[in-house]
């Protein structure tokens, strides 16, 4: 049975995340970058928010930031590289709104593991 990238995506365990992102070795703005998502009710927040936090420029930055990892892991994974950012988050639009970023919580338990 073959399975989309999405489907592999949803089955990395919280020791498969933490076991990749040792080997792609995580720079520490990928490290504080998670780890601000991770401690957030939800694990949410905006791109805008977490540049602030960060003192980052704009929310460009966060993308740039999270993209460099998830595109690692995604190579490391042998994903499509088109999904970088949705393997560490997932994305919650509202109408009028800034799109909010959700670490995905497999992540948020790797993060402990590492």
């Amino acid at each position: 049975m073959r399975y989309t990238d999405e489907e592999k995506i949803e089955a990395i365990t919280a020791a498969e995340y933490a076991d990749v992102i040792r080997r792609v070795e995580i720079k520490e703005k990928e490290r504080k970058t998670l780890l601000f998502l991770a401690v957030q009710e939800g694990r949410t927040s905006t791109a805008t928010l977490i540049a602030a936090a960060m003192g980052w420029k704009d929310k460009f930055e966060t993308g740039s930031t999270i993209g460099g990892l998830g595109g690692r892991i995604c190579a490391e994974l042998g994903l499509n590289p088109e999904y970088k950012n949705l393997v560490l988050v997932s994305y919650i639009e509202k109408k009028g709104q800034h799109t909010q970023l959700v670490l995905r919580p497999t992540v948020a338990q790797a993060l402990r593991l590492l």
